[in-house]
C-alpha cells in the first residue's frame, strides 16, 4: 500500500520536523517499544528527526539510537529542577524543535514547562487507562494536546471536561510482519526449562507490577493446576513484584510448573512456543504484548480492563473475564487448553483481526499527520491587563517556576520583583522594574514559515504564593525574599479550557 504523500521520503534535512520525545522512564516495555517504533518508522520517511530525552542510559536508549534518534539524558523527578528546565529549554530553542511529545506524568511536567516557556506545542500520550492527576494538572497549566490510546481512556477524559479540541484517540498498531504465526523454535522455552515437546504452555507477558495483577494470575493458575497438573506457565518480564511472585508460587507448590523467564528481547519465538496467552491486568489501555500474541496467531484469555475489549472479541478471538475473577479465568484457560480446535479457530481470528484492524504502518502514519498538524507555526500575543478576583494558589514548584518565568509579578515595596519574558534565555528570574508588557512569541515549524494568527488571550488571574515563590527561588539557587500572594498579568497560553 502506498504511503500518503505527506510521508514520502524527503532528503532535505531543512524540511524535517524536529520532534523531542520526552520519556519519563527508560525501562524497556510497551511504552518504550512504542517510542522506538515511532522513531524508526517516521525517521525513514525523511520528514521527521527525533531527539529522545530520558532519565538514564539503558537498553531503551540503545534501541532508540539504533532507530535513528539522538539521545540526551535529563533528570526527571516529579518536580522538575531548574537545571533540567534550563537544559531542555536551551535544546529546544537551539535545535528549532517543532513539537514536544511527552510520555508519563513526570515527563509531562517537564515538557509542559518547557513548552510554556518556549511556545513549542506539547503533545502528551497517556499510556494509562485513566488520566492521572499530575497529567491533568500539566494539561491545565500548558494546554497540551492529550493523545489517548483507546476509546475507554478517551471517554474518561471527556467525562473530566477536557476540551475535545485538545483531545484525540490514537490507538496502538502491531507489526504484523514481525509478529505472525510460525513453527515452534528448535531451541525455545521447552528446551530451556527441560520440558517435553507435548507440554502445554500458558504465557503471561508484561511488566510484573501491581496494575498488571500477576498475583491474580497465579491464583487462577493454582485453580487450573488442580484440574490440569501437567500444564506449565511462563511468566515473561521483570518488575517490582517478581520476588513476591516467586515466593507465592513456591508457597502454593507451583514453582516446578511456573517458570520466570525474565525479560526476553526477541518475543516472536516466545509467542510461537506458547499455546495460550493470558492478560490479568486490572488497569490497562492497550497492552502491546496481547496484540503481538494475537498477531502471532494465539488465542487469548484477558480481563475486561480499559481498552482490551476494543480489540479482543469475546467468543471469537478469545475469552474476556472480569478483573479479579480467578475462578472464571481458570475455567476459560481450562476450556482453551482442553479443546484444541477452539484454540486454533480463535487464534486464526485473532490474527485476522490484527491484520485487518490494527496494522502498525497506517496507525503510525495517522499519528505522524496529527503531530504535523499540532506542530504548525503559531504566534502567541498577550496584552496583560489587571484583573480582580481572589489570587490563585500555586501548589507545586513546577507551576511556580512556570509563572515566575512567564508572568510579570508586582510586589509592592519589594525591589525584588520578577519579570521574565519568553524571549529571554532561561535562567533564574532577574530583578527588573515591575511592568506589564506585550509579549509576542513565534515558533516556526521547519516545514513551513510565517506565524499564524494570534489566539484569543485567556481570562483568569493567577498569583504566586509565598510558598510557591520560595520553592521556585530554592529551585533556581537564587537567594531572594519570598513573594506574597499578588495580582499578576494573565498567562500567555490559554488555561480556560481544560
Amino acid at each position: 500500500m502506498n504511503k500518503p504523500a505527506s510521508l514520502h521520503r524527503v532528503d532535505n534535512p531543512a524540511h524535517r520536523l524536529h520532534v523531542v520525545e520526552v520519556v519519563g522512564d527508560g525501562i524497556v516495555g510497551g511504552m518504550g517499544r512504542g517510542v522506538e517504533r515511532l522513531v524508526a518508522h517516521l525517521s525513514q520517511s525523511g520528514r521527521f528527526r527525533f531527539t529522545v530525552l530520558c532519565p538514564f542510559e539503558g537498553d531503551f536508549t540503545e534501541r532508540v539510537r539504533a532507530a535513528g534518534a539522538e539521545v540526551v539524558i535529563v533528570p526527571m523527578p516529579e518536580d522538575p529542577p531548574w537545571q533540567a528546565i534550563q537544559m531542555v529549554t536551551g535544546l529546544v530553542r537551539q535545535r528549532q524543535v517543532g513539537l514536544l511529545h511527552v510520555h508519563l506524568p513526570n515527563a509531562h511536567q517537564l515538557g509542559g514547562l518547557v513548552g510554556r516557556i518556549t511556545g513549542v506545542p506539547v503533545m502528551a500520550t497517556i499510556h494509562s487507562r485513566k488520566l492521572t492527576m499530575p497529567d491533568l494538572e500539566a494539561h491545565r497549566m500548558v494546554g497540551s494536546h492529550l493523545s489517548m490510546e483507546c476509546q475507554h481512556s478517551y471517554l474518561h477524559a471527556v467525562g473530566l471536561g477536557i476540551d475535545p479540541d485538545k483531545l484525540s484517540c490514537d490507538p496502538h498498531g502491531v507489526d504484523t510482519q514481525a509478529f505472525q504465526p510460525g513453527p515452534r523454535p528448535v531451541e525455545g522455552l521447552r528446551q530451556r526449562f527441560d520440558l517435553s515437546e507435548d507440554s502445554l504452555l500458558v504465557g503471561l507477558v508484561g511488566r510484573l507490577s501491581p496494575e498488571k495483577a500477576p498475583d491474580r494470575f497465579l491464583r487462577a493458575v493454582a485453580l487450573l493446576h488442580e484440574r490440569m497438573p501437567d500444564v506449565h506457565v511462563m511468566v515473561v518480564g521483570e518488575g517490582p513484584l517478581r520476588p513476591q511472585l516467586i515466593e507465592a508460587a513456591q508457597r502454593q507448590g507451583l514453582l516446578s510448573h511456573v517458570h520466570f523467564t525474565g525479560r526476553i528481547d526477541d518475543m516472536a519465538p516466545v509467542y510461537h512456543d506458547l499455546d495460550l496467552l493470558v492478560s490479568s491486568s486490572e488497569a490497562e489501555a492497550t497492552p502491546l504484548a496481547l496484540m503481538e500474541g494475537m498477531a502471532s496467531g494465539l488465542a487469548v484469555v484477558a480481563t475486561r480492563a480499559g481498552g482490551v475489549p476494543e480489540f479482543v472479541e469475546h467468543g471469537r478471538s478469545g475469552w474476556l473475564v472480569a478483573p479479579k475473577d480467578d475462578e472464571d479465568m481458570a475455567m476459560r484457560m481450562h476450556q482453551m487448553l482442553t479443546v484444541p480446535d477452539l484454540r486454533q479457530r480463535m487464534g486464526a481470528r485473532a490474527r485476522a483481526s490484527m491484520e485487518e484492524r490494527h496494522p502498525l504502518g497506517p496507525r503510525l502514519d495517522a499519528l505522524a499527520q496529527r503531530m504535523r498538524q499540532l506542530a504548525r507555526p503559531r504566534a502567541v500575543t498577550a496584552e496583560p491587563r489587571r484583573m480582580g478576583g481572589p489570587p490563585r494558589v500555586v501548589t507545586s514548584r513546577g507551576e511556580a517556576v512556570a509563572q515566575a518565568l512567564h508572568q510579570p509579578v508586582q510586589a509592592a515595596g519589594t525591589p525584588d520583583s520578577v519579570v521574565a519574558d519568553l524571549d529571554l534565555a532561561v535562567a533564574p528570574p532577574v530583578p527588573v522594574e515591575p511592568a506589564a508588557a506585550m509579549v509576542t512569541v513565534a515558533v516556526l515549524d521547519p516545514l513551513e514559515a510565517g506565524p499564524a494568527p494570534a489566539p484569543q488571550a485567556p481570562d483568569f488571574t493567577p498569583a504566586i504564593t509565598s510558598g510557591g515563590a520560595r520553592s521556585a527561588a530554592a529551585g533556581s539557587g537564587v537567594d531572594r525574599p519570598a513573594l506574597t500572594a499578588l495580582p499578576i498579568t494573565e498567562p500567555l497560553l490559554s488555561n480556560q479550557k481544560m
